[in-house]
């Protein structure tokens, strides 16, 4: 079995974040990492939100970013610390929209390793020198200069090792244009004594620009509770330059004029609700401004403290440190103060927020601390000197995953649960672009078709909203409200069947028994012309732009006409006939500067397409080409997207054909073929986010645009098809008003709305959140009512107590309308709950609608009690009533893992009034800890601790049916297919397990050679498997077909042994699983799932992961395909070196070797490269280049 994979959702968690000018000067840009992957972020000063740049998967671990600027320099250069084992210095390519390398030096072994540098990076504040450090004793310097050309030159590297030598963090010291400084928060320890011996000093290295070589300068004692180096600005800022120390409650300056001793040091704020536990600084940012400088700093509760320093008069010598709580925001890895007044709030486990400041902080002085040592004592309160403005979605982390069609869509959605604590939430994603809904209005009758037209060409909004009717047309005013008109000039007793603008002012109304000409001015009211076709004949289709219309009679004659300006008559130009009737007519627009359009399509019921020229007027309507198409065409579109003429036809099959027009010899080249839904396909030109667009209507919306050019793709492949995530449409037209620029007013059964496409160019998905209290742990559906879910929630914390504090818990709001609650009331997802002690934790069971997201029942579990898995099921001796088990433990400890008791608790679900609830029947205990539970074949079958245990449902609690205590480590997941079940173990793989209903024995049939450390699988077949670990890879394993054979034709039963000192037990199973694919991720797999996220697409795995992407893995189709996409490999990890500095192969083969896995993402670079090196390697693939990069978008598009 041969795979692919490929990221349907990149991943979303912030790890760490800088701000920076990165593509041209004082532009307001901040580079965000992912983990494995960059993205560039820009603030768009017109709506104040982040828009994506560009996008880069860098194919290894990125564990440290840091930015710098050359003396001089107007833009920023970024620096990668990677598990490459290199530095990589990065600069953002304008022309390519991408980051491209300008030096990439080794230092040592690829991985992330202790000794290794790569944890930590810091920068000389005037960009001459970075240090990279390693988590223990090695630290090196590089310099950073520039060569004659004024080109970027990094020097080699300088050591600043020292051995038995823990480092906690680094800065660079601004000292000016004197020798660059280094500060380093270290701890030593000595051989045999560890760590807890030492004490923590903070460390200067100094580097002597005139010998090239770096000392240490000075070091001196630090509190024991340090964990975090702030710089502070220098003289270039009119600052005094040192170092700000966070300990435990305690803010501490120094600078190296001090010598040994810390300068000065304040307390931190404390909360009025934090316990007595030491907190520590998680993340904090500095603006810096001439003269003006402060800090922000964020605890691990979420409190944001304000950083000031006082100067003594007439100096920039420190003479006072002032800290005061400044605001509370979601804890986050990263704060980026951007210099036009908004902060970047970056997290890990929640959204991502764009903060405009309305205020700097200013308190009184009592309310604030400083170095007499005075305490302070402060309220959680709501955002008041800051205001959220934009919030970027993130899945991370994601915990569980549901993938079906629940909501019956004809499309499947993705349920998830993320996040962790009290900005946990049920996420609903289903694929396609986001809308806003502007406006919905009932319509009498049923509509069948709208359009929107001006009355003047340089008219910026549209004045008429035309509706047609099977006998009738509606035309409605567009203004402050939307009214019908009587006197508009139009037809209103016969349908519709076209409407457009001629020439500047003449509206032209195609119906079946002629063409309506309405000459609207100013000065004088509609004058009316008419053409009617001749003899019987009716009008069954039209098409026109700027100055030509096209309509199509029965019998398959054509008449061509042409706008006199003059008289605002329309001139008949040619009539042709034709041998079929004709279903669809299409012109395209009329380039600028010309009078005419060039082409011409026509759509005939033998299933051909004809293409004809209409720009020379002595042969208006001569054919160029024929195409020949799988069905009927329905409608058809000539559209200019990407810089080329594409002819678009919707057949009545469903299927979308997109062809480009060779400009040279007329011919239709680079045809691609899409299924978009069950119904017809409709087209239409619109325009989007100001892009042009095309919007496809069948039994689903979708959107067909061309995104930015990317790199050195100048042809038309780079073309997006993308569903919309809104209910079906019948039929729609462009937009224009002052509410609303570019929109769509649409028909949808009997309604008539107005919507606008949010945003081209994000992820293809849309999604809608649930909030939850606690971290969510699993989530399952009824097996019968599908839309009902059960969720369990458990965290680590003293329980919510109150009805009061669970609704606070689920709704935030930063904009409180009472003013007495603004100012006690604070959004509680912001603050972190109290911290607990070391077997304390609060879980529930909640009951929801996953459609509707309305809540059922919340059932709060005994206090210290901790859920860890569920399971929805019906019991044979209970026919007809469903059950859920749910798997519990009291007062657990993490470290040493134990509790005070273990238990499965069994409660019916009731079902009354539309309104679903539990009651609890019993609970049963357990010898070890329930992590998994599963319903097989009328029973329960559970997995606790190393125990696989078959239950009964009774009158006092689960009766034990069968067991086996033979498997090596604790079962954490339980799958199964007819008669086998399938054990996950924590550290030893996966198990094949076979169940003897008469001798009521469990047989381990099959193991795994490797010892894998699971997180999930799921079932392919009877025989296969898919799993991923925590070390990030994921494998298949199949059982031989010996094996196969073997236990096919095995009628025997079990053969069990419960010695130890069997020979047997102890080498395991007797048969064993052979492993058909290794991949490595480079992310930990939380959850996955088998299953197709369109109808009508390739099955494949998906997977979902704790940075918050879902990745898919799908077989190829042919073996044809498996060689071309292994060659391309091949050459693209030649050609296109990922940006960490790893080598590609390395990557994915970072524990096991890469087994038949193609890696996709790569593939899919290879458009971005130079046409030379496309042709060079399409060559040696003996492919055409386009036809290489449309079989890539085609892999894509199997899944999507």
């Amino acid at each position: 079995m041969h795979l692919y994979s490929l990221t349907v959702k990149p991943a979303t968690a912030c790890v760490s974040a800088v701000f920076g000018s990165f593509s041209k000067a004082k532009e307001q840009e901040i580079v965000i990492n992912h983990g494995t992957s960059l993205s560039l972020q820009r603030h768009d000063r017109n709506v104040d939100q982040l828009m994506q740049i560009c996008y880069h998967q860098a194919f290894g671990c990125i564990r440290c970013i840091a930015p710098f600027r050359l003396t001089g320099a107007d833009t920023d250069y970024l620096i990668l610390g990677t598990d490459s084992g290199k530095i990589t210095l990065l600069r953002f390519d304008v022309s390519a929209n991408a980051f491209v390398k300008v030096h990439e030096e080794t230092f040592g072994k690829t991985g992330c390793r202790r000794i290794v540098p790569g944890q930590y990076l810091a920068v000389d504040p005037n960009g001459r020198a970075v240090m990279i450090a390693a988590v223990e004793k090695q630290k090196f310097v590089y310099i950073l200069t520039r060569d004659s050309k004024a080109n970027l030159v990094i020097s080699s590297p300088l050591e600043a090792h020292k051995s038995s030598n823990l480092l906690l963090d680094v800065v660079g010291v601004d000292v000016g244009f004197e020798n660059p400084l280094f500060a380093c928060l270290e701890l030593p320890y000595s051989d045999g004594q560890g760590a807890s011996a030492g004490s923590k000093s903070l460390t200067y290295y100094e580097l002597d620009l005139g010998l090239n070589h770096v000392t240490r300068k000075l070091s001196i004692p630090v509190p024991e509770s340090s964990h975090k180096l702030i710089s502070v600005p220098g003289e270039s800022w009119d600052g005094p330059g040192g170092i700000l120390i966070c300990s435990s409650k305690r803010i501490s300056y120094h600078n190296t004029e001090s010598a040994q001793a810390i300068s000065f040091s304040s307390n931190i704020p404390t909360s009025s609700t934090d316990d007595e536990l030491e907190e520590i600084i998680i993340s904090h940012a500095t603006h810096r401004q001439k003269g003006i400088f402060f800090f922000l700093l964020q605890s691990e509760r979420g409190h944001v403290f304000k950083v000031s320093l006082t100067m003594l008069p007439g100096t920039v010598t420190v003479g006072d440190i002032r800290v005061s709580y400044f605001d509370t925001l979601p804890l986050s890895t990263a704060l980026c103060i951007m210099q036009i007044g908004f902060l970047f709030v970056g997290s890990e486990h929640s959204n991502h927020y764009l903060m405009q400041f309305t205020s700097i902080g200013d308190v009184d002085p009592n309310d604030e601390c400083n170095s007499s040592g005075n305490e302070v004592m402060f309220e959680p309160r709501a955002l008041k000197n800051l205001v959220v403005v934009d919030e970027i979605e993130s899945l991370a982390p994601i915990t569980s995953m549901i993938l079906s069609d629940l909501a019956r869509e004809g499309a499947s959605q993705l349920y998830l649960t993320c996040g962790r604590s009290t900005s946990s939430s049920l996420r609903v994603l289903r694929q396609g672009l986001g809308v806003t809904e502007m406006a919905v209005s009932d319509v009498p009758g049923a509509p069948c078709a709208v359009w929107s037209v001006r009355t003047d060409r340089d008219d910026p909004y549209h004045r008429y909203i035309v509706v047609s009717y099977t006998n009738a047309t509606l035309v409605l005013s567009i203004g402050e409200t939307v009214e019908e008109v009587s006197e508009s000039g139009f037809l209103n007793s016969t349908p519709t069947l076209a409407c457009s603008l001629l020439g500047r002012h003449v509206v032209a109304q195609v119906h079946p028994q002629g063409i309506r000409l309405i000459t609207v001015s100013d000065s004088s009211d509609a004058l009316i012309s008419q053409w009617a076709p001749p003899g019987n004949k009716t009008i069954v289709s039209s098409a026109s732009n700027q100055s030509q219309i096209v309509i199509a009679m029965t019998g398959g004659e054509l008449a061509y006409f042409e706008l006199d300006d003059q008289t605002g008559h329309l001139l008949e130009m040619d009539r042709k006939e034709l041998r079929h009737d004709v279903t669809c007519l299409a012109l395209s627009a009329v380039p600028h500067g010309r009078q005419r359009a060039r082409y011409m399509a026509v759509g005939c019921f033998d299933q051909t397409v004809l293409l004809c020229q209409c720009d020379d007027p002595s042969q208006p309507m001569i054919q160029l080409t024929v195409q020949s198409v799988d069905g009927v065409p329905n409608s058809l579109l000539l559209q200019d997207i990407g810089g080329y003429t594409h002819l678009m036809c919707g057949l009545q099959n469903g299927v979308l054909i997109r062809s480009s027009i060779d400009p040279t010899s007329n011919a239709l080249v680079d045809a691609t073929k899409r299924f978009l839904g069950a119904r017809p396909v409709t087209l239409f030109s619109v325009r989007c986010d100001g892009v042009p667009c095309v919007m496809c209507v069948s039994s689903r919306t979708w959107l067909l645009y061309a995104p930015p050019s990317v790199g050195n793709l100048s042809d038309n492949t780079n073309i997006t098809l993308v569903p919309i995530a809104y209910e079906p449409l019948d039929y729609v037209a462009p937009f224009q008003s002052e509410q609303c620029q570019d929109g769509v007013v649409a028909i949808s059964k009997n309604t008539l709305r107005i919507i606008a496409v949010e945003r081209l160019g994000d992820s293809p998905f849309s999604s809608s959140t649930v909030a939850l209290d606690r971290t969510a742990r699993r989530l399952v559906t009824h097996p019968v009512h599908s839309n009902v879910a059960f969720l369990i929630e458990a965290d680590h914390r003293p329980p919510i107590n109150s009805k009061m504090d669970r609704e606070d818990a689920r709704n935030v709001s930063n904009n409180r309308e009472d003013e007495d609650e603004e100012e006690s009331g604070h959004p509680s997802s912001f603050v972190m709950p109290p911290r607990s002690g070391p077997s304390t934790w609060s879980s529930a069971i909640r009951i929801i609608d996953i459609v509707s997201g309305n809540l059922h029942d919340l059932i709060v579990l005994p206090e210290n009690t901790s859920a860890h898995c569920l399971t929805c099921l019906e019991f044979s001796a209970r026919s007809g009533e469903s059950f859920l088990a749910v798997g519990t433990s009291t007062g657990l400890t993490l470290k040493p893992r134990k509790a005070e008791s273990y238990a499965i608790r069994l409660y019916r679900v009731l079902h009354h009034n539309d309104k679903y609830s539990l009651e609890l029947l019993h609970e049963t205990q357990t010898e070890q800890i329930p992590l998994a539970l599963h319903a097989f074949q009328g029973r329960l079958l559970a997995g606790c601790g190393t125990t696989l245990r078959l239950y009964d449902i009774g009158k006092a609690r689960l009766l034990r049916k069968a067991e086996n205590v033979n498997f090596p480590s604790s079962i954490i997941a339980i799958h199964s297919s007819a008669d086998r079940i399938y054990v996950s173990t924590q550290a030893d793989s996966v198990h094949f397990v076979r169940f003897y209903r008469n001798e009521k024995q469990f047989d381990i049939v099959a193991d795994s050679t490797e010892p894998r450390f699971l997180t999930s699988i799921t079932v392919l077949d009877y025989n296969t498997i898919a799993g991923f670990d925590k070390f990030g890879n994921m494998f298949t394993s199949r059982l031989p077909l010996e094996s196969q054979l073997e236990l096919s034709s095995s009628e025997s039963g079990p053969q069990v042994n419960t010695t130890l000192q069997n020979s047997d037990l102890i080498r395991g199973a007797a048969h064993k699983l052979k492993t058909a694919n290794n991949f490595h991720i480079g992310d930990i797999g939380m959850a996955s799932m088998r299953g197709q996220l369109v109808t009508g697409a390739a099955e494949a795995i998906f997977v979902s992961t704790i940075q918050g992407a879902i990745m898919a893995f799908v077989p190829f189709q042919t073996k044809e395909d498996v060689d071309l996409f292994s060659h391309l490999e091949m050459h693209m990890r030649t050609e296109s070196a990922p940006l960490s500095g790893r080598a590609h192969l390395s990557y994915r083969s970072s524990y096991f070797p890469v087994k038949d896995c193609i890696d996709l993402d790569l593939c899919e670079q290879f458009p971005l490269l130079p046409a030379a090196t496309r042709q060079s390697i399409s060559n040696d693939l003996h492919i055409d280049p386009r036809d290489l990069i449309r079989k890539i978008q085609e892999q894509r598009h199997r899944v999507m």
